[in-house]
């Protein structure tokens, strides 16, 4: 259909948030058609009336904050060219998808999880290998060997890895161990990444959003 209203010399344009209408809209004095809302993947009826409900819009951001699009919504909305004459669409899109990244404004252990997934840790020295390997069981000790509150069930993988790092006075009973007395061992262990991260803080942050976005 499009083909054909090009071989007639009829302009089609792309869409537009504060133009478009539910469907294609003719522009009978320009010559063209409008490309219709509903024609856009991921963009459905509560969408295209909250799209319609909020308008005027006088930037992309002033569109999320009045229409509040789900991300797959926004992304088509872009890449088909809605906010074309508000903004250049690599650079909207590059814009929307840092801001809805949530870039991290501050950085402790609780990051560790996503410094570890995009290899953003330290392992110069045994040390920094060391306390990564830590960190690691501890949250294998959380999902696999939890028996309660105060006491870890240990299976042979934990007891062999706490026979390597010479922390078999901890078990009790063949297989038991006090979580509050791993907790200790644990923590000194976590002082190399709260050191790290403390002399590093800025550029650890900065590495990581740029990973996410």
């Amino acid at each position: 259909a499009i083909g054909k209203m090009r071989q007639a010399d009829i302009i089609i344009e792309p869409p537009n948030i504060n133009t478009s209408s539910y469907t294609f809209t003719p522009n009978v004095e320009e010559n063209k058609i409008i490309y219709g809302l509903s024609g856009i993947l991921n963009v459905g009826e509560d969408v295209i009336r909250s799209i319609i409900d909020n308008r005027p819009y006088s930037s992309p951001k002033d569109f999320v904050l009045k229409a509040k699009p789900k991300k797959q919504a926004m992304i088509s909305l872009i890449k088909g060219g809605a906010f074309d004459d508000m903004m250049d669409r690599k650079l909207c899109m590059g814009w929307y998808i840092w801001n809805s990244s949530e870039p991290k404004k501050n950085i402790t252990l609780q990051n560790m999880a996503s410094l570890i997934k995009y290899n953003l840790i330290p392992t110069e020295t045994e040390e920094d290998i060391m306390a990564k390997r830590i960190y690691e069981f501890n949250r294998y000790l959380k999902s696999e060997c939890k028996f309660s509150k105060e006491i870890y069930k240990l299976d042979e993988r934990a007891i062999s890895f706490l026979t390597e790092i010479d922390c078999l006075d901890l078990i009790y009973g063949d297989m038991f161990m006090s979580a509050k007395a791993w907790d200790n061992v644990y923590q000194k262990w976590m002082d190399v990444f709260r050191k790290w991260i403390t002399n590093n803080k800025q550029d650890i942050m900065n590495n990581l959003n740029d990973k996410v976005f």
